[in-house]
């Protein structure tokens, strides 16, 4: 799980067992931080998965963008790599 994902998790459960202590405003902003950090987290982990492909040959994950494989030297039409 993407660390910023983890982080908001956390402060929503923080949030939700000392938010009475504090009062309803505690309690909801504690909730809008922790929301925006799951998303923001949730849209790095995505775009992170979109922007890397496998060298056909080696199989090893490389730049999206690629028209060389870093791993193996061997050079590849962009349209041949592959995700898994």
């Amino acid at each position: 799980m993407h660390e910023v994902t983890a982080f908001g998790i956390i402060l929503i459960i923080a949030t939700i067992l000392i938010g009475w202590v504090g009062g309803f405003v505690c309690v909801l902003a504690g909730l809008l931080i922790g929301g925006v950090l799951l998303v923001v987290g949730l849209i790095r982990s995505s775009k992170k998965e979109k922007k890397e492909r496998y060298c056909p040959d080696c199989r090893q994950a490389i730049p999206f963008d690629a028209n060389i494989c870093p791993y193996c030297g061997k050079r590849h039409k962009i349209n041949t790599y592959f995700n898994r």
